[in-house]
Formats: structure tokens, sequence, C-alpha cells
């Protein structure tokens, strides 16, 4: 069943207290640690968004995919925001200022930035992911599978939960 859900629109959402929770290992080895605003996890809609490139993976067996959404003027002015507001965090996870990443990921000229995320999909369209058609019907793993994912339109209700750090980087 379709649950509306408490989100807000990237420019509604006020980062005034944001924290950044200690590293945790999770279960794939990596390190992460918790990222809140006002103490609760950040929830975003996105409507309209739109895919440049298929779901992707480092190697083609692996779940854990990348999928970036093309960013509008609102989504990249929030990027810029919560960089802001997690930047003062680097000491605490033992990382330099200058390893971090953002989730607007730069682009060649020309190309508006990409909004980074993660997902876990499988090619048989498992996924702890809930995936819903335009008239509100949850999808089945089949319909999940046969996406196209370039150039797809969509639109997303996210959560930003952790950042994830590597090597000092994040």
């Amino acid at each position: 069943m379709f649950r509306e859900e408490k989100m807000s629109r990237p420019s509604e959402l006020q980062l005034t207290n944001v924290t950044v929770g200690d590293l945790q290992s999770n279960p794939r080895g990596g390190k992460t640690a918790p990222i809140l605003c006002d103490g609760k996890q950040i929830r975003l809609k996105l409507r309209g968004a739109t895919t440049p490139f298929a779901c992707s993976a480092y190697d083609q067996k692996s779940t854990r995919r990348a999928l970036d959404i093309r960013t509008d003027k609102e989504l990249r002015e929030f990027c810029e925001r919560l960089d802001a507001a997690i930047l003062p965090f680097a000491g605490k996870l033992t990382c330099q200022a200058s390893g971090y990443k953002s989730l607007a990921k730069a682009q060649k000229e020309g190309y508006d930035s990409l909004f980074r995320q993660k997902i876990t999909l499988d090619d048989e369209g498992h996924t702890p992911v809930k995936f819903y058609t335009a008239d509100k019907k949850r999808m089945t793993k089949e319909q999940i599978a046969a996406i196209e994912w370039r150039d797809v339109g969509m639109d997303l209700n996210l959560t930003i939960s952790s950042v994830f750090v590597n090597a000092g980087n994040w």
C-alpha cells in the first residue's frame, strides 16, 4: 500500500541543526556515520527527476549500484547547504575537509551536476526500495527489472541517512 510520508522539497528543508554521528561499520565492511537534521534523517521529495545513465556498479555482480539524478537549481542549492553543514564534522570522522565528496557530483563543462545516491538492486528486480507506478500501485520485481534506467523520469521520496567514509575520504 502506498503511504505518503512527511517529505520536504529541497528548498523547504532548513538545515539549521545538522549533526553527524560516530563512525560505524556497515554490513558490507564500509564505514558510515549517521546524518541527522533536528534529530531526524533527512527526507526529500524530488518531482520530475531524470537519470542520464543506467544504474551501475563497479562489478556486474554487485547489487549496490549508483543511481545518478540530474540536478536542478533547487537541488544544487540544497547540496551546497548540506555540504556547508557537514564539513565542520571532518575532524570527528578523522577525515580532511579536502577529501569530502558532495552529493552533487560535478560534470564536465556544459552539463549540470548529478545527485549521487546508492540503491540496492539486483538484475531480477529484488530490492528493499519500494517502487510504485504513476497510479500508486506497488511494482513487482519483474516490472522493476524491466526498467530502462537511462533517461527515465520519476518522482522520488528519498532519505539521506549517512555519510560514507573510505580511507579518509568521505
